[in-house]
């Protein structure tokens, strides 16, 4: 918004007409055809996690109680498996009817994080000792490059609107250069209205690059940059199971991978852990 008032307000105190910014079909032309590449260019799934970051603008997808409660998770689970791991395959068939992840809401709504905690523990299951901690290091790490590649897609979704917008509005302006040709012998007020249209063209196609989708694109690589900490959290947590960490120790080495914004005190994980209050 203030980007909008500046560049609005300025114009109208330098003595511009804000009747003149108002060129419906260049905003049709540019905006139509933007949406157009937009959806071209995408998958279903592309498009549907592109919406769900425009979700996150409104309200964050990562918070301090996330984390808590998926370290809560993490830990319940953790003891599940060191006292019978044939139990913690139970509860990890269907984590949505599971009574430990139901008791953690903010990590059973996120889908993946769930798919990427029940697919890791069930393969600590399956496999055991039968693989060595560097094995689990380099499965684990696998699976999270897919998942921080599709973290990264809305960015890239959104960053390709930025290099499209201008090269739009110049094809707005051409085409709007074109139509003032015809008006050549009526008049300069009304050519002149044709030419500002068409140059209206090419701010409104600067301005949707740079001054609407690059501020979005931007927010959307901190929200991918904050999905890799979070699963690199995960990560961490998972392999400290496979190492046979302690319910006890894992939870303090990977609190260390938690983002300092979102991370517990030491001190007071330790007393949560003690009185099993996560």
């Amino acid at each position: 918004m203030f980007t909008v008032a500046s560049l609005v307000g300025g114009f109208a105190l330098a003595g511009g007409y804000l009747k003149n910014l108002w060129q419906p079909y260049e905003i049709v032309m540019i905006g139509g055809a933007g949406i157009g590449f937009f959806f071209a260019s995408n998958t279903v799934h592309g498009i549907k996690m592109f919406g769900r970051y425009i979700g996150y603008c409104f309200k964050k997808p990562f918070c301090t109680d996330k984390f808590s409660q998926s370290m809560g998770l993490l830990v319940k689970l953790h003891k599940v498996y060191e006292d019978n791991p044939k139990e913690l395959a139970k509860e990890l068939e269907d984590p949505s009817a599971s009574q430990i992840f139901n008791q953690y809401p903010l990590v059973l709504k996120d889908s993946d994080a769930v798919k990427y905690i029940a697919n890791n523990l069930n393969t600590i299951i399956d496999e055991g000792a039968d693989l060595t901690p560097f094995d689990y290091e380099d499965i684990f790490e696998a699976e999270l490059e897919q998942y921080s590649k599709e973290a990264m897609m809305p960015y890239k979704s959104m960053n390709s609107l930025v290099d499209t917008f201008p090269a739009l509005g110049i094809a707005a302006a051409v085409m709007g250069i074109i139509i003032a040709m015809q008006f050549l012998d009526a008049g300069m007020m009304k050519l002149g209205a044709k030419i500002g249209a068409a140059l209206f063209g090419t701010f409104f196609g600067v301005f949707m690059a740079y001054g609407i989708c690059k501020p979005f694109a931007l927010k959307f690589a901190k929200f991918g940059e904050e999905t890799d900490l979070y699963y690199g959290f995960l990560r961490s947590y998972l392999l400290c199971i496979a190492k046979r960490h302690s319910s006890m120790k894992a939870p303090i080495i990977a609190n260390r991978d938690i983002p300092p914004r979102y991370k517990l005190d030491t001190n007071v994980l330790r007393e949560k852990l003690m009185k099993e209050e996560l």
